[in-house]
């Protein structure tokens, strides 16, 4: 058996045959031309193409046709079988897989099996008796979907790849060297892969082949990229479908999100989310993307750019700030994505400072004195050399006697101030002690706001400022802690919001 190249004529002749034979209208010869076998169904005739790899090994088999005779093939209603020239022996022709499946999912059955003879005893053709042949119903086999290996589920990220990416399809039911694929893709723009039109099977097992990431970049952002892939099993006669697989692409890197974390005066002081301040001065500090770089509004008006550093932390002062509510977010020089706003109330100060107090009012353990917006009170050990003084506008607070236990003054405020400022000298007649002195600050309520030691050795040299920031300073305490110790206190400054 060879394959014959026919005229148009003689193809022609063989198909009329074939349809006359089916209408009726040309008599057959069983004797000489019996009907054809099909390999492998059963003795009934019956062909089960879920059995014995029927789907790639089917057959329509001839006997005794003699050599030089052109044979034609029907497989029910179709033609395309490309037709032979007997050799005088069995002409077994493979029947292509598309037709097995296509028989399978046919209803009703059977289906008819015929061929035509060429001969130069019957010029015109002569037709074989017909098989009537019953086909099972295909059951498809679970064909893998072709995927992406990069994608995270059926998202394709194109700006993470930093290589090509690898459709890989895993091995199939009925995988055979020598097949062929033949993957192509439905995307927005189209693109088209090259290296997999067609795939030679060389090997079993998974198939894998690289994708450009160069053309997966220009994919467009949202859109849907489906994977469509066939099969050949007959040498690329005819090509299955596998299942297509979709995946939306994502070629728009993500922006992290922006925030402003905390705000805070020109002292340092903590502003909360809609609260007041006095200063006119404010750092605003965040995080956002590493390196990125964000605009800094305050309402509506832009106030400069900030660049976030190598660990997404970034930082800006703003200054000059008028009496009045700020509202301050950050954006992406680069995009749209804005933080959520940050408010602050800025506030009239008033000032009261203390230059006009009357000199050398002296207040000894357990007596007061007091000028116009404080009363000064001094406590400790009544025995020796102990005391406080209001000298100008310093406080002081004194002990000379070896004394062992603390001496101590608080001043008492007229009002309650929203801060407090604070010149702090400490003088030591015994400079081998581990001298302290205490500054504490405490509310209307009683509630301490403020405590910090200063001593002798780690604070030194003096002087030191003290800021005191309320809500609502009422009383600022201070204590000698140990004997020999002296300090000059002076308070410059009481700030409050009207």
């Amino acid at each position: 058996m060879k394959n014959a190249i026919l005229t148009a004529e003689q193809k022609d002749k063989l198909t009329a045959a074939i349809k006359q034979a089916l209408d009726g209208t040309l008599s057959i010869n069983a004797t000489l031309y019996p009907r054809p076998k099909v390999e492998p169904a059963d003795a009934f005739n019956v062909l089960d193409p879920n059995k014995n790899n029927a789907v790639d090994n089917t057959y329509m088999v001839i006997d005794n046709i003699p050599a030089t005779y052109l044979v034609s093939f029907y497989w029910n209603d179709d033609y395309s079988i490309e037709p032979v020239a007997s050799e005088g022996t069995q002409i077994r022709v493979k029947v292509p897989s598309a037709l097995v499946i296509a028989a399978g999912e046919t209803l009703p059955q059977p289906i008819l099996v015929i061929y035509s003879v060429l001969n130069p005893n019957e010029p015109d053709g002569v037709a074989s008796e017909p098989l009537q042949l019953t086909v099972r119903k295909y059951v498809r086999p679970a064909y893998p979907k072709p995927v992406i290996t990069e994608a995270q589920g059926t998202e394709l990220d194109v700006t993470a790849l930093t290589a090509n990416a690898h459709m890989t399809l895993a091995a199939w039911p009925g995988q055979a060297v020598g097949q062929k694929l033949w993957l192509s893709v439905v995307s927005t723009p189209q693109i088209t892969l090259q290296n997999w039109n067609p795939l030679n099977v060389t090997t079993l097992g998974a198939q894998s082949r690289g994708i450009s990431k160069d053309l997966l970049k220009t994919l467009t952002d949202g859109s849907t990229f489906i994977l469509k892939l066939e099969a050949s099993f007959d040498g690329g006669a005819t090509r299955f479908p596998f299942s297509e697989q979709a995946y939306s692409i994502k070629s728009v890197p993500d922006v992290g999100a922006i925030e402003i974390t905390k705000v805070t005066d020109s002292y340092g002081a903590e502003i909360a989310n809609g609260a007041n301040t006095e200063d006119t001065t404010v750092n605003l500090t965040g995080t956002a993307d590493a390196n990125a770089r964000l605009q800094i509004i305050d309402g509506s008006a832009a106030l400069g750019i900030v660049t976030v550093n190598s660990t997404g932390d970034w930082t800006y002062q703003v200054s000059g700030l008028s009496v009045s509510t700020h509202i301050f977010t950050a954006q992406y020089v680069d995009g749209s994505l804005i933080s959520k706003a940050w408010m602050l109330q800025v506030v009239m100060l008033l000032v009261e400072k203390f230059e006009n107090v009357e000199n050398q009012r002296l207040v000894r353990v357990g007596d007061s004195a007091e000028c116009e917006s404080l009363v000064l009170t001094v406590s400790g050990y009544v025995t020796g050399d102990q005391y406080g003084y209001i000298e100008n506008h310093t406080a002081t607070v004194y002990a000379q006697a070896v004394v062992t236990d603390p001496i101590s003054m608080t001043a008492a405020l007229r009002h309650t101030y929203s801060a407090v400022l604070i010149d702090l000298t400490l003088r030591v007649w015994q400079p081998t002690q581990n001298d302290i002195l205490r500054v504490e600050a405490y509310n209307d309520t009683g509630e301490r706001i403020f405590s910090r030691d200063f001593d002798s050795t780690s604070d030194a040299p003096f002087p030191q400022i003290v800021y005191i920031a309320g809500p609502k300073v009422k009383y600022i305490h201070f204590t000698a802690k140990a004997p020999g110790h002296g300090a000059n206190i002076t308070i410059r400054q009481l700030t409050y919001t009207p």
